[in-house]
């Protein structure tokens, strides 16, 4: 059976404190460092998504094209039309066409 002395348990307790120190400090660097690191995933984060809507960007805008030509398959007439102005063998793959969102010129 060990007999532990008073000096023996201040001794222990000293290095304890030290080591709670210690440790609280590193957490206290880690937590700072955590926050720091969340800032900069949010701030990638949000720079990734911008860039990925700027690369689905790749649009084109054609003008003097009439009214009702495309007919009820806007991307199809367009691909087509693509075809024929480009030389192209076969039609380009289009996500979608449509007007732009102005209004219609009055009659007059």
């Amino acid at each position: 059976m060990t007999v532990l002395t008073a000096e023996m348990l201040q001794s222990m307790m000293g290095s304890l404190k030290t080591d709670i120190f210690n440790h609280s400090t590193r957490i206290t660097e880690l937590e700072a460092n955590v926050g720091s690191l969340t800032t900069r995933v949010t701030y990638l984060d949000n720079r990734c998504e911008d860039l990925e809507g700027r690369m689905r960007r790749n649009n084109i805008r054609l003008l003097g094209i009439p009214e009702g030509v495309e007919g009820p398959r806007p991307t199809e007439s367009v691909a087509g039309l693509l075809q024929e102005l480009l030389g192209l063998d076969e039609k380009p793959l289009l996500d979608r066409a449509h007007r732009t969102l102005r209004s219609r010129p009055r009659g007059g």
